[in-house]
């Protein structure tokens, strides 16, 4: 997924005089080939080339970055919106609000660090939205709202932008689908 969306973006920012190499990510193939690494603990890695000249924020602390942020992944989104080859879903389960309820019931059922009752309002928050939350996937499973290919991670950190405030480039794309 990762390469595929790279390699889209990479044509797309070449095609509009863009930098390439700066502006979409590049993943280095291992010496295998492969585009990932699987270690002796069975977790998957990958590389990129690092961009030079480049800030990753922990926090928008400023609306400005917030605004800046926003840029970032709808800049992100214009240049994959006319992707249409297929990903696969490598993370199951995890954009689907489902199955996200799923754990988050059982979570509070269990209440296993004894904080429910702290966050007793952020739970009422997000229990007063579960039905529109859930009743939105629906039209999103009936294909009654057309899906398109999301980041699904979108930190500020997950946004590199040039040391000067502009953005480049969407990163961590692991979870893109």
């Amino acid at each position: 997924n990762i390469q595929k969306v790279c390699t889209h973006i990479k044509k797309k920012v070449e095609k509009a005089g863009g930098d390439p190499m700066r502006e979409a990510m590049t993943i280095i193939p291992a010496t295998d080939g492969k585009l990932y690494f699987v270690d002796e603990d069975e977790e998957y890695w990958a590389v990129c080339l690092f961009i030079d000249d480049t800030i990753a924020y922990n926090a928008a602390e400023t609306p400005q970055l917030a605004y800046s942020g926003g840029k970032g992944i709808g800049k992100f989104q214009s240049l994959v919106a006319d992707l249409k080859e297929p990903l696969v879903n490598i993370l199951p389960g995890f954009h689907d609000i489902r199955y996200r309820f799923k754990q988050w019931d059982a979570v509070l059922a269990k209440d296993p660090v004894g904080r429910k009752a702290e966050v007793a309002e952020e739970i009422s928050w997000i229990e007063s939205r579960r039905n529109e939350m859930l009743d939105f996937y629906k039209l999103v499973e009936n294909r009654s709202i057309p899906t398109q290919i999301s980041q699904n991670d979108t930190n500020i950190n997950n946004i590199n932008k040039k040391k000067k405030g502009e953005v480049l480039c969407v990163i961590d794309l692991d979870t893109v689908l």
